[in-house]
């Protein structure tokens, strides 16, 4: 198989803001407003990344980059082939949103319009935790440890 794969399938993108509102988004409904999702994870990447694209519907005056707030948790469920005929979708991605933002493309003669929504796998909130300072370690004394 190739390093990249590009594939179809039915998916199910569950969001909760942190004042835990729960948004379900699914491929199956005619009329959802996500129009695509794209994982990526990949051993030499230090974590896997996400992004979701969607209409710029507005509701109630706002679009969904400013209805979902930064660090909403996001989980991506997947049906592929090897799980087709199947009601169970595997869990693709879980992760925070980071980057929102709209995009638009004039090169059709009116703007053409989409929201994104990018974010990381819980492997970046790891790897944005640093360890600053252990009481534990101070006064430590540096020596050679013979065992036998």
């Amino acid at each position: 198989m190739s390093s990249s794969q590009i594939r179809s399938t039915s998916c199910r993108v569950e969001m909760v803001t942190p004042e835990n509102i729960r948004l379900v988004f699914d491929s199956t409904q005619a009329d959802s407003d996500l129009l695509a999702v794209q994982t990526h994870n990949d051993m030499a990447e230090v974590c896997g990344s996400f992004q979701l694209t969607f209409a710029p519907r507005r509701i109630h005056g706002r679009t969904y980059d400013q209805l979902i707030p930064l660090r909403t948790l996001v989980t991506i469920r997947m049906e592929g082939p090897l799980r087709q005929g199947t009601e169970e979708q595997g869990v693709v991605m879980v992760g925070l949103t980071e980057d929102h933002g709209i995009s638009e493309d004039y090169t059709r003669g009116q703007p053409q319009r989409l929201v994104t929504i990018s974010g990381r796998s819980m492997a970046g909130v790891f790897l944005d935790m640093q360890l600053r300072h252990y009481p534990g370690l101070e006064n430590t004394v540096q020596g050679t440890l013979t065992v036998g």
